[in-house]
């Protein structure tokens, strides 16, 4: 924001400012004051920032570690465009989550569906935003991204949690990729991103062949965390919006009943529940992911 000094009597803006730093002159980017215990940025020494955007998008500020911040949410692609002014910018983005898969009753294999894995983050700090960016939100699986200044990539960053097979449980892990998924590091004013699907059950169905259990998927890793197995009910989705398992059994009347439906992915980058399967009689179906989204975080 401009600042002004008056002069003869007349209002001049302040185009710059220097001071002295070690004998040398230095300018001043910008200046701060706290107001409420909060720093607010009062004079800038350019025009005010200002932009617009073509996709679906919201603003709000938000106040982190004593900063405040004006947040630009985007969550559907378009081109962000710099009006006025410039902004030192923090940029937080992810991928779509994946889609859970469905339930298999072979001849060979009976078992649940892996559940979806969360998706990859990525974050460039002091992005000096300047001209016009295409962005690009992800849906489901996909890969989003901040013009050429930073996106996402491809794999787990959360993982989605095993099917559940029907003769000797599956006992590894579905590794996450270990990072934070809270944007920014900020746990304060954001849920955890990209959970991973919790995984379909299955069960034995007429089989009575010793070893042949019915048993529940794994549940969905958090926060680029790995998706693990147990031997339970299982098969819930990760914290926040992990889609949860299928589980399924046989009816008397010879058919498949889905007792529990796979869930879809209900939170940026989550993956979506796997489906169950049930020896001899059918399987569900996995569910979708959530799209990514992007998230630009200016000093207000």
């Amino acid at each position: 924001m401009p600042g002004y000094i008056g002069a003869g009597g007349v209002a001049r803006k302040v185009k710059a400012v220097y001071v002295g730093v070690g004998g040398v002159a230095r300018k001043v980017q910008a200046v701060y004051a706290g107001v409420n215990g909060v720093a607010r940025k009062v004079w800038g020494g350019e025009e005010p920032f200002a932009y617009t955007y073509t996709g679906a998008h919201t603003e709000s500020e938000i106040t982190w570690e004593g900063q405040a911040y004006r947040l630009i949410t985007l969550t559907g692609s378009g081109t962000f465009t710099v009006t006025s002014g410039s902004a030192a910018a923090d940029i937080w983005l992810c991928g779509g989550g994946g889609s859970g898969g469905s339930g298999k009753n072979t001849s060979t294999l009976v078992r649940g569906g892996d559940g979806g894995h969360g998706a990859k983050a990525a974050q460039l700090t002091g992005h000096m935003l300047q001209g016009a960016y295409t962005v690009s939100v992800a849906g489901a699986g996909g890969i989003s991204s901040f013009g050429d200044a930073v996106q996402s990539a491809s794999g787990a960053g959360s993982g989605g949690g095993p099917g559940a097979y029907l003769r000797d449980g599956v006992t590894v892990t579905n590794p996450g990729d270990g990072e934070s998924k809270y944007p920014f590091g900020d746990t304060a004013n954001f849920y955890c991103h990209c959970a991973g699907g919790g995984g379909g059950g299955v069960d034995r169905g007429n089989s009575a062949t010793s070893g042949y259990y019915s048993k529940g998927g794994g549940n969905g890793g958090s926060n680029g965390g790995a998706g693990t197995y147990n031997n339970g009910g299982g098969g819930n989705g990760g914290n926040y919006g992990g889609g949860v398992g299928s589980l399924a059994t046989k009816t008397n009347t010879g058919s498949i009943d889905v007792y529990r439906e796979a869930g879809a992915g209900s939170y940026y980058g989550s993956g979506g529940g796997g489906g169950a399967g049930v020896n001899g009689y059918g399987v569900s179906r996995g569910r979708g992911g959530y799209q990514g989204v992007v998230y630009v975080r200016i000093p207000a």
